[in-house]
Order: C-alpha cells, then sequence, then structure tokens
C-alpha cells in the first residue's frame, strides 16, 4: 500500500472474498463476474497478483491439501484487506461526487 489507488484486479479479488474464503479457482471465476466478463484472469498472472497480496498482507492463504501434481489453497480477507477495501470504496465515492479525497487516504499497490 503506498497511497495510490488499487490495482482493478486486486479491488476485484478483495470485493470477491467479501461473503467469505475461496479457492483460487472460485476466486478467479467471481473477479471475472464481478468484471461482467471484462477480466478473463489468465492463471500465471492471477495468481502473481495474488501472491503479491499475500505478501502484503491483503489476504491470507490456507492449505487445503493437494497431491503430486497440484496443492488447494483457500484464501480469504485480512483485516488490512477489509480496511483498505473500505479506504478504496471511500476514495472512489469521492471521486464519483467530485469531491477531493483525504490526503490520508491509504490504498493497494
Amino acid at each position: 500500500m503506498n497511497g495510490t489507488p488499487a490495482p482493478e484486479s486486486a479491488l476485484l479479488v478483495l470485493l470477491a472474498l467479501v461473503p467469505g474464503p475461496l479457492t483460487a479457482d472460485r476466486l478467479a471465476e467471481q473477479v471475472t463476474a464481478l468484471s461482467q466478463g471484462r477480466l478473463h484472469p489468465p492463471s500465471g498472472r492471477f495468481y502473481s497478483v495474488l501472491d503479491r497480496m499475500v505478501h502484503t498482507e491483503l489476504i491470507q492463504r490456507d492449505l487445503l491439501g493437494g497431491n503430486t501434481r497440484r496443492t488447494w489453497h483457500r484464501y480469504h480477507l485480512t483485516d488490512l484487506g477489509e480496511r483498505t477495501l473500505q479506504q478504496e470504496r471511500h476514495r472512489l465515492r469521492h471521486c464519483a461526487t467530485g469531491r477531493p479525497t483525504p490526503s490520508s487516504s491509504t490504498t493497494v499497490t
């Protein structure tokens, strides 16, 4: 987080996780649905976004299980992710009304 607006893919991941934890496959489906079909996250790029969001503690990844070919994870919002989403909603609301945003706003990188 550095005070810049959240990339659309990161914002959609946060929004998709509001109802509860999801696997990466379901998360990608939700991102596509929330973007009304505009975004179809390619696997490699999408996992990079998820890894970056885990690293910055916006979301948490829990191991569900796996085998020698594949590992399954479940992702969920952290407290920081929830706060970031609220701040981004606030920033967008200010943009929509034409009012300047408070300089203390913090969002995702």
